[in-house]
């Protein structure tokens, strides 16, 4: 608001007078004051002899006065023009100099107006935000791929980092898990894509506050080129980073003055279902058609694999603190083509070994979360240790022959009957897993989860 400012009375700058000389229509005017002047007098008690002269003669020296004097002018100050804003301010009319304000009535004073209400920051789309941020990091992932003699990957448009970014900034956590149970492929499914994938995370198990001491983020680039070199820094992240088979990254941000979020979630693009995976009555159906290199020349170029988790839900912040990394889940099943003829498959299972990660459910929910920085780094170490102790276990995965087994061409089509399945796991997530063959290489190119009998979060819809 720009206030505007009268001068009154003789404090006032003033502008220098103009002569100018009266018209006779104001010499007329002045004459007749004049006269009005004489009767009001002639009413009044007369004032004694020689009053007729006197009268006479101040109206002669009035006009002669008038005739030959010029009249000053005052030409008013200039005042400032205000600028609108918004709303504009009603000013204040000065009153007039000279002329003197009747007795109990107060001088008029501005109301003041309330200044406008601020627009709200408007909240972009999940899909837009930090975009200029998220080109940043993928520049500098990229320029580790070149140099590492593998191919750039491009940005993704699948929400579930960014929706996992926000949710560790705004709950101060950094996990594989949610708070609200999933692990990253679920996440991943239900924000709609069912291409191969995996994450990196970068943070902490603690929010930085303003009292702890830290100096405040001066440079989001900075924090972003940092959280690069910690990655590229960590065995297993590195080689997520420089994955050749990954073809796009979906790059999730989220900060605030003193706390970072950073969540990479890798995946391909191998596979194009029509439709998605079904499971209905008591049966499963995967049918789809290969691109970007994978082929499908023959029955055992397709492999089919069911994961099993238990139904999720919520963790607390302590339970998510003792975790380092995740698993797929528990392979319950692998399917195989039929037979024709007479011929018939010998074995009806076999055995895989795999190490397992620590479990966030094998936590007491009532766990304490860590209280300050030190306490997380030295929960995050602790679930390091945990990780690498786990000892590698030993699991039988039956077989389960396929119904149908079609192959023609870069298309395929499978139905299977795991009707046993479900009975004995139950409720949950199965997640399917297909393979595919890539320059002679068995190559995951697809993972997508199914909640049976479980209803999921709605976040990432």
């Amino acid at each position: 608001m720009v206030a505007v400012i009268a001068y009154l009375g003789s404090s006032a700058p003033q502008a220098e007078p103009t002569p100018t000389r009266p018209s006779a229509a104001a010499i007329e005017e002045a004459v007749a004051r004049e006269l009005a002047k004489v009767e009001a007098e002639a009413e009044a008690p007369s004032p004694g002899p020689g009053t007729q002269a006197t009268v006479e003669a101040q109206i002669q020296a009035t006009v002669e006065a008038l005739q030959t004097t010029p009249t000053p002018v005052s030409t008013p100050a200039p005042t400032n023009t205000p600028t609108p804003t918004g709303t504009p301010e009603p000013a204040n009319t000065p009153t007039p100099a000279g002329t003197p304000e009747p007795a109990g009535t107060p001088t008029p004073t501005n109301t003041p107006t309330p200044a406008p209400a601020a627009a709200p920051t408007p909240i972009l789309p999940h899909d837009l935000r930090h975009a200029e941020e998220k080109r940043y990091m993928l520049e500098l992932m990229n320029a580790e791929r070149i140099k590492a003699s593998v191919r750039p990957v491009v940005l993704g448009d699948n929400l579930a980092a960014q929706l996992h970014a926000e949710a560790s900034l705004e709950n101060c956590f950094s996990s594989h898990w949610g708070i609200d149970g999933l692990k990253p492929y679920m996440r991943y499914s239900l924000a709609g894509d069912y291409q191969s994938n995996s994450e990196n995370v970068h943070g902490r198990d603690y929010c930085i506050r303003e009292s702890d001491g830290y100096q405040a983020i001066d440079s989001i680039r900075q924090e972003i080129s940092e959280a690069i070199r910690w990655l590229m820094d960590s065995p297993g992240h590195r080689r997520n980073i420089l994955d050749p088979w990954h073809r796009k990254v979906n790059v999730g941000l989220a900060w605030d003055r003193y706390n970072l979020a950073v969540v990479q979630h890798f995946e391909g693009d191998y596979l194009e279902y029509d439709p998605l995976p079904l499971i209905e009555d008591g049966g499963l159906a995967v049918s789809g058609t290969v691109k970007n290199g994978v082929t499908l020349q023959e029955d055992q170029d397709l492999g089919i694999q069911i994961y099993y988790d238990p139904p999720p839900h919520a963790l607390t912040k302590g339970q998510v603190a003792r975790t380092y990394c995740y698993g797929s889940g528990l392979l319950i099943a692998s399917l195989r083509p039929p037979l024709s003829g007479n011929w018939f498959y010998s074995e009806d299972s076999y055995t895989t070994s795999y190490r397992p990660c620590p479990d966030p459910y094998d936590v007491p929910a009532d766990a304490a979360a860590p209280r300050s920085h030190d306490e997380a780094l030295q929960s995050w170490q602790a679930a390091y240790d945990a990780s690498q102790a786990m000892e590698e276990t030993t699991s039988t995965v039956p077989w389960i022959t396929a119904g149908g087994w079609e192959i023609d061409g870069d298309s395929f089509e499978v139905t299977a009957g795991i009707g046993g399945l479900l009975s004995r796991h139950g409720a949950g997530v199965y997640t399917i897993l297909v393979w595919g063959e890539i320059g002679g290489e068995d190559v995951i190119i697809s993972e997508y989860s199914l909640f049976h009998g479980v209803t999921p979060p709605d976040t990432y819809d």
